[in-house]
């Protein structure tokens, strides 16, 4: 018999994942009409186990530096995307000044520019607060201290207890 192709591959898993979700026995599934091979069945069955077995049996420390690792990347592109803002905000300030001496708005002293520049001080002034907050949520999330040292000092400290212990005995 020939080798499925990516399509009957795909309609197969979408006809058996249901049954496997409800907990159905492979053995019982591959009975059913318009079912493929039990031994197709199976496999399907065995390649979802092992994802979940794998999810849930992952070591914590390394689930919890994936997590870490996640959350510093999200993080980062938040601090990327609010520094792009701020310099898009500095640009235009300078475009829109540019563009009132052009037209001759702005008085030789620069007053327009000022009162401009007022009006984008808060703006700038809380971009500038929620990149540093960003910064400081970073700075917080790349320093904790993950699990395995956790249980690695509490581990010292027990031997260290015991050690003390013994000696006063």
């Amino acid at each position: 018999m020939a080798r499925p192709t990516l399509q009957q591959t795909i309609q197969w898993q979408q006809k058996i994942k249901p049954y496997f979700d409800r907990g159905l026995p492979a053995s019982y599934v591959a009975k059913f009409p318009n079912m493929p091979a039990p031994k197709t069945v199976n496999r399907y069955y065995k390649r979802w186990v092992d994802e979940i077995r794998k999810a849930e049996t992952q070591d914590i420390v390394e689930r919890q530096l994936e997590v870490k690792t996640r959350i510093t990347s999200a993080v980062a592109n938040q601090i990327e995307f609010l520094v792009r803002q701020e310099n898009n905000m500095l640009l235009e300030e300078s475009a829109l000044l540019d563009q009132a001496k052009a037209s001759k708005q702005v008085a030789p002293d620069g007053q327009a520019y000022l009162t401009l520049k007022e009006a984008r001080y808060s703006q700038k002034t809380k971009v500038a607060q929620v990149i540093m907050e960003g910064l400081v949520l970073l700075g917080e999330i790349e320093t904790r201290v993950t699990i395995d040292e956790e249980v690695k000092s509490k581990v010292r400290e027990w031997i260290a207890d015991e050690t003390h212990k013994a000696s006063l005995r």
